[in-house]
């Protein structure tokens, strides 16, 4: 369990900026279980992966248990936010009610695009619920690449005033499989403009 935390190290630009919980270059961070709670960072509230300058394999976070919830961005990435490379969410994983702050994209998850390598979003199982982002996707962000869905829940995520309830794609693709054997869900998600009457 890991609870409370926060940048608060001002001897270390990362740790003060980005990932409450963790924070990470390069590399592969796989979670099977525990619990990552009340966290807070100015980008990517539990979790921020960044690709390094030398990286020839992209970054990635797999999680197929355990929960992520209640953490806080200031910025992008409620729960998680990673740097060209790839987010996969199975089994039993959970992000819930994790939000981000003014103009914040990616309530739950924020993938995004730096360089040339193609980041991706693939979810085969596990929930992703009541997150909230303030410009777009209130569970997942994903700037160019591909999201991939075939299984799993998402569901009751917000848009505070913008884009993709569920999830917003800037120039990328999207695939939700509902073939026979399959049981991806998104429902009840909402995106709400200020600007409407």
């Amino acid at each position: 369990l890991i609870r409370s935390s926060k940048y608060n190290d001002s001897q270390f630009f990362h740790i003060k900026e980005h990932g409450g919980a963790v924070y990470m270059e390069d590399g592969s961070f796989t979670m099977t279980g525990g619990m990552i709670m009340d966290c807070y960072a100015k980008k990517g509230g539990a979790i921020y992966i960044k690709k390094g300058a030398m990286t020839v394999t992209p970054p990635s976070f797999k999680m197929s248990g355990g929960e992520i919830a209640k953490c806080y961005s200031e910025t992008d990435g409620g729960a998680v936010y990673l740097e060209d490379g790839t987010v996969e969410v199975s089994g039993s994983a959970k992000i819930r009610s994790c939000y981000t702050g003014a103009n914040g994209k990616g309530g739950a998850i924020c993938i995004n695009k730096t360089g040339t390598l193609s980041p991706s979003f693939t979810m085969t199982g596990g929930e992703i619920s009541k997150n909230v982002a303030v410009s777009l996707g209130g569970a997942v962000h994903l700037e160019g690449g591909s999201v991939t869905i075939s299984n799993g829940t998402i569901s009751g995520n917000l848009v505070e005033n913008g884009n993709g309830g569920a999830i917003s794609i800037n120039s990328g693709s999207f695939l939700m499989d509902i073939s026979e054997g399959n049981g991806a869900t998104i429902f009840a998600n909402s995106a709400i403009s200020q600007t409407d009457n």
